[in-house]
């Protein structure tokens, strides 16, 4: 997202934001796939950009 207010591992699918990010290295090992996805139920890039922090556990 071009976004400042929004963080890089969020995106928009339709009217929908979503989470993305990749698994880290050491981490790989525990998960069957190279990225983690998830839909944040939102519309709102705010409350996205809240919920992907939360997720992400960054104090930006």
């Amino acid at each position: 997202m071009g976004d400042k207010n929004c963080p890089s591992y969020l995106y928009l699918k339709g009217k929908t934001f979503y989470f993305n990010r990749h698994v880290p290295l050491d981490l790989k090992g525990h998960y069957k796939t190279r990225q983690i996805r998830l839909c944040l139920k939102t519309a709102s890039p705010f409350e996205a950009a809240k919920a992907a922090r939360s997720i992400a556990h960054c104090s930006n």
